[in-house]
């Protein structure tokens, strides 16, 4: 049983629930952190139940850059590993035609991710200890026409996380 939490950022996909899930079956207290993250009672109590470790939900909104620091702060204890799983495509017609739609989905995928990420690394290396998982996706590798602003912002991502790593 580890006693070192982990901060699951954009828990309601099912890539971050498997995550967590692994997480918490070996033994890591599970931090589950979303909008409207008190919808998430039944996953919270599930991975309870099922591995027997603490299992707690965190409103988080990537979009509310200003509340980084306080959300990191309500934690009940600065997490050893974070992984952000956070994203939102969108549909490119839309990002075309309305820059706010366009808005929306490059600081959902570049913005609130690179700032709370780092954020956390100032916080990791003034404790002198930790991790951060960045998860982007291949649609940054090149630009499509069916999801160019999404791959746009996950290219941005990607290349914040390289710097990151070099840190």
């Amino acid at each position: 049983m580890s006693s070192r939490p982990v901060l699951i950022l954009g828990a309601r996909s099912d890539m971050a629930l498997a995550i967590a899930h692994r997480f918490g079956k070996a033994g890591h207290p599970v931090q589950l952190a979303a909008r409207n993250a008190r919808d998430m009672t039944a996953e919270r109590e599930d991975m309870a139940l099922r591995y027997n470790v603490e299992v707690t939900l965190h409103e988080f909104d990537a979009l509310d850059t200003d509340s980084f620091a306080g959300f990191i702060d309500s934690l009940p204890a600065l997490p050893h590993i974070a992984v952000c799983a956070v994203g939102y495509m969108g549909e490119q017609e839309e990002n075309e035609h309305d820059s706010a739609a366009a808005i929306r989905v490059l600081r959902s995928n570049f913005e609130g991710p690179a700032l709370i990420l780092a954020e956390l690394a100032n916080r990791f290396e003034a404790r002198g200890a930790g991790t951060l998982v960045g998860i982007s996706s291949v649609a940054g590798e090149r630009g499509r026409a069916t999801n160019y602003v999404y791959g746009a912002a996950k290219a941005g991502f990607t290349a914040f996380l390289s710097g990151l790593r070099n840190r």
